[in-house]
C-alpha cells in the first residue's frame, strides 16, 4: 500500500502538478501581476537559474504538465515566453498589435507550440535526429535554424497522418498530434538526462509518444522552462533571441538586449558538435596538432563566464544538454597523470619573447601521442 501511494504522489505532484511551494525570492522577481510582460525586462536565464535553485530537485518536475498559469512559475516564464492572456485587453483601443494585442510575429515565435518545441530541441541540443540532412537548410542565423527544424516538425505531422489527421486536429492543437512520433523523442532524453517521473506510468518512449500526442500545447510550455529552470542555455531559449523589439519599452531593456546579444555570439562562434560539419584529421601529422592546441586555447580564453564565476566553454562543455550549461560542472583544473607522459611541460607555452610557443607545444603533443591513446584516469 505505501509503494502505491508513493507512486500516486509522485506522478500527482511530480508531473502533472509539482509540490513545491513558491519563495519569496522568486516572487519578489516576478512580474507585477495583471501586468504585461513586455513591460517588465525579462531576467537572464543564469539568475533564473539562481532563483530556482531551492526548488528544482533531480528526479522532479519543476513545472507541472497542467500548471502553465500557476502563479508561481511566472519568473521562469517571463524569461522564455510572452503568455497570450498577459499581453491581452478587452479594450480594443488598448491593443498593441493587430492580432489582439499581439503582433504576428509574436504569435508565431510564442504562440505557436511547435515553435516552442524547436527552441527548445535546438538550444538543449536534444538529439541528432534533429539535425538537418543537408547544410544548406536553415543555417544562415539560429534564428533560420530554429524556424527550420520548425517546418521539418510540421512535414513529420502532415506524412505520419497522411495529411488528414493534422486537418481533423487542427494542425495537432485538438489532440491527435501525429508529428509526436518525431517530437517525443526530445521529451525522452530530457527525462532521462534529469530521471523525471512519467505522466502516465509507461515506458520511456510510450509515455512520451502519448503526451506529445494528446497534450502538446502543455508538453511545449512544461519542457521550455524546465529546461531554463536547470540552467539549460542556447540560442533561442530566452525570449530576448527571439523578439527584443517587444521589450522596447522595458527599463533596463536596451542592457538587457545587449547583453544577450553578446552571450549569443560567444555560443555561436563555438556551436556543439551536432551543429558543425565534422572534419577529418589525421591526429598524427605534427600541423593538424599545432592547430588542435591554438583550436584549444582560444576557446578556453573565450570560456562563457557566468555570474557566479565559472567558466563554460560550449564547444568543449562536459554539460550533457544545451550549448552552455550554468551549473558549475566539472573542476576547471583537473590532476592527470601517467608514467610515460611527463605532464611538467610549463616551459612549452612561451617562447622568448612570452608568447605560446605552438611549435614546441605541438611538437611535444606530437611526441606524447602514442601513449596518450590509452585510456585515463581522471579523478575529480
Amino acid at each position: 500500500m505505501a509503494a502505491v501511494t508513493k507512486a500516486i504522489e509522485r506522478w500527482a505532484c511530480g508531473s502533472v502538478c509539482t509540490s513545491w511551494s513558491r519563495t519569496d525570492t522568486i516572487m519578489a522577481q516576478a512580474p507585477t501581476r495583471h501586468s504585461d510582460f513586455r513591460d517588465h525586462r525579462p531576467l537572464p536565464l543564469s539568475e533564473i537559474y539562481e532563483l530556482y535553485s531551492e526548488v528544482v530537485n533531480e528526479g522532479r518536475w519543476t513545472n507541472g504538465l497542467l500548471e502553465m498559469w500557476f502563479w508561481k512559475n511566472k519568473t521562469a516564464k517571463s524569461s522564455v515566453h510572452i503568455p497570450c492572456w498577459d499581453s491581452f485587453k478587452w479594450n480594443p483601443l488598448a491593443w498593441r498589435g493587430a492580432c489582439m494585442g499581439r503582433t504576428c510575429e509574436e504569435c508565431y515565435w510564442t504562440g505557436l507550440r511547435q515553435t516552442r518545441w524547436a527552441r527548445a530541441v535546438y538550444a538543449a541540443n536534444l538529439g541528432r535526429e534533429y539535425v538537418f540532412p543537408y547544410q544548406n537548410i536553415g543555417h544562415k542565423s539560429y534564428k533560420s535554424d530554429i524556424k527550420a527544424l520548425c517546418w521539418m516538425y510540421c512535414l513529420m505531422s502532415c506524412v505520419f497522418s497522411c495529411g488528414i489527421g493534422q486537418i481533423f486536429s487542427f494542425c495537432g492543437n485538438v489532440l491527435f498530434n501525429f508529428g509526436a512520433f518525431y517530437s517525443c523523442h526530445a521529451r525522452e532524453k530530457m527525462r532521462r538526462r534529469y530521471k523525471l517521473p512519467s505522466t502516465f506510468g509507461l515506458p520511456p518512449g510510450i509515455d512520451d509518444f502519448l503526451v506529445h500526442f494528446l497534450c502538446f500545447y502543455c508538453a511545449s510550455h512544461q519542457e521550455l522552462r524546465e529546461l531554463a529552470v536547470r540552467g539549460v542555455d542556447g540560442p533561442g531559449m530566452h525570449i530576448l533571441d527571439v523578439l527584443p523589439n517587444s521589450f522596447a519599452g522595458a527599463e533596463g531593456s536596451n542592457e538587457a538586449i545587449r547583453e544577450r546579444e553578446e552571450l549569443v555570439n560567444k555560443m555561436t562562434a563555438h556551436p556543439p558538435k551536432f551543429f558543425k560539419s565534422r572534419v577529418k584529421r589525421n591526429p598524427l601529422v605534427l600541423s593538424t596538432v599545432v592547430e588542435v592546441a591554438k583550436e584549444t586555447a582560444l576557446r578556453a580564453k573565450q570560456g562563457v563566464t557566468d555570474d557566479a564565476g565559472s567558466t563554460a566553454t560550449s564547444a568543449t562543455s562536459a554539460a550533457p544538454l544545451g550549448w552552455i550549461s550554468y551549473p558549475a560542472g566539472a573542476p576547471s583544473t583537473q590532476t592527470m597523470s601517467r608514467d610515460e607522459v611527463d605532464v611538467e611541460q610549463a616551459d612549452l607555452l612561451h617562447g622568448p619573447d612570452g608568447k605560446p610557443d605552438w611549435q614546441a607545444l605541438g611538437t611535444e603533443l606530437h611526441a606524447a601521442l602514442p601513449p596518450l591513446q590509452r585510456a585515463w584516469s581522471v579523478a575529480y
